[in-house]
């Protein structure tokens, strides 16, 4: 009998095999496979009903990608291959799409987005929101005012926002505990963590 661990285990693989391009039945098979180690494809649809026709389109699939071994006998058999030959050819398919987008994308043109864009954006997602910040502080020339909460001002953030500091950027900062303000404050005292402004006074971070 399956435990809930290697139910929860074997769902979350299911999706993640997705992620990287495999269709659930390709996705299925190949689980079932390394449950099995070698099988059938009787073998493999009775372990949860993979149609035998999508198990026979699957594994050519699977082979091809070098996940499995095909033994031509009468019925065929299928052998999986090992996990780290599977990490691997899985690992080179990813790169190789993410070549290949890049490649793409270059055909299609640099993006050259302007530089001032007024308006609302919405982002979801807390990698997405991260990624837009640090594009939008690395962008600055004049002034940033960043408006969060304590949670969500991490050290990535404190760091960049320090780099601005030093090129000349005004930073101001909203929405934070007092405590993480002097954090903030304290931080950017440091020598490395502020320039001399056109007056010759430090510019650090400051909190509104």
């Amino acid at each position: 009998m399956v435990s809930f661990e290697e139910e929860q285990a074997e769902a979350e693989t299911l999706e993640r095999l997705q992620d990287l391009g495999l269709s659930q039945y390709e996705a299925q098979t190949l689980i079932n496979l390394i449950r099995l180690g070698t099988g059938t494809a009787q073998d493999i649809t009775r372990i949860n009903g993979v149609p035998r026709t999508r198990v026979y389109e699957s594994a050519e699939r699977l082979h091809k990608l070098g996940l499995i071994d095909i033994q031509h006998t009468t019925p065929r058999k299928f052998t999986v291959t090992s996990e780290e030959t599977i990490i691997r050819m899985l690992d080179v398919k990813r790169e190789n799409t993410i070549t290949e987008l890049a490649e793409c994308l270059e055909e299609i043109g640099p993006a050259q987005p302007q530089r001032e864009q007024f308006g609302v954006w919405t982002v979801t997602g807390r990698e997405a929101v991260s990624s837009r910040i640090e594009e939008f502080i690395a962008d600055a020339d004049e002034q940033i005012i960043y408006m969060t909460i304590d949670d969500l001002l991490t050290d990535e953030h404190l760091d960049r926002l320090q780099a601005a500091a030093e090129r000349g950027v005004e930073i101001h900062l909203a929405g934070i505990s007092e405590e993480v303000q002097n954090v903030s404050r304290n931080r950017c005292r440091r020598p490395n963590c502020s320039r001399p402004s056109g007056s010759g006074r430090r510019r650090p971070l400051e909190a509104c």
